[in-house]
């Protein structure tokens, strides 16, 4: 012998009271609606309501589905994905120190590195020789594994707007990004005509960069690389 609002917890009350009310202003005559309710044993569920109001003998039948775990998936979901942008955002922060503040510092130690090399290349002996090249290889090693790390992180980043692209452009660039693993490993590049696409360049030639860097380190090592377009995908 109480109004059904009494049960609503009070931050659904008014709410639930302003949607039955301007549902049935405009006539309907099968009211929807959401709200949660307050249980004896002090616990809050989601009901979801199917309400047909009768005017004429001024009462309303309805029936409510219990849906708190649909809702509680959802609320889970929204906060994973809250946590994900979250993180995304850290990520990228980082990627971008990365990129800019760590990187001067290896270039400088490649670079003095090198000119110590240099320099002393008489006085140095084959030990000393050695552990140089350990210096320089390890401050490559880092550069490489920070640009790879700010690639990763720019995945997630949305793209320019699409504009008519250029592929052959994006395909030079990226060859020219990778012309020392090309040399190194004696790689021909066979490129045929390319057309011109509604692209984003910038991702056009992240793509072909990891393409074509892919296809040079997963070979047999015994065979010398030529890389062409075979069909629709790049191919040893």
């Amino acid at each position: 012998s109480r109004p059904f609002y009494d049960f609503v917890i009070e931050e659904d009350r008014q709410r639930t009271l302003d949607i039955v009310n301007s549902e049935l202003k405009k006539g309907k005559t099968l009211i929807n609606f959401q709200n949660r309710y307050k249980c004896k044993d002090g616990s809050v569920i989601w009901l979801d309501w199917n309400s047909r109001p009768v005017p004429e003998i001024n009462m309303t039948f309805a029936v409510a589905r219990d849906i708190t775990r649909q809702k509680q998936s959802e609320e889970e979901l929204i906060r994973m994905m809250q946590e994900l942008e979250r993180s995304n955002r850290e990520l990228e922060e980082f990627a971008y120190v990365a990129s800019h503040d760590l990187q001067e510092p290896l270039r400088k130690i490649k670079g003095f590195t090198d000119l110590f090399a240099r320099k002393f290349n008489t006085q140095l002996d084959d030990t000393a020789d050695k552990y140089i090249n350990y210096i320089v290889d390890g401050s490559e090693r880092m550069q490489k594994l920070i640009k790879d790390l700010l690639s990763l992180s720019r995945i997630t980043t949305k793209g320019k707007a699409f504009e008519p692209t250029n592929i052959n452009d994006c395909v030079k660039n990226a060859m020219d990004n990778l012309e020392l693993l090309i040399k190194d490993n004696n790689a021909t590049m066979v490129v045929e005509t390319m057309p011109v696409l509604k692209a984003d360049g910038s991702q056009i030639t992240r793509l072909f960069q990891n393409l074509i860097s892919n296809a040079i380190k997963f070979r047999k090592k015994e065979e010398k690389p030529e890389i062409k377009r075979k069909e629709r995908i790049l191919a040893i």
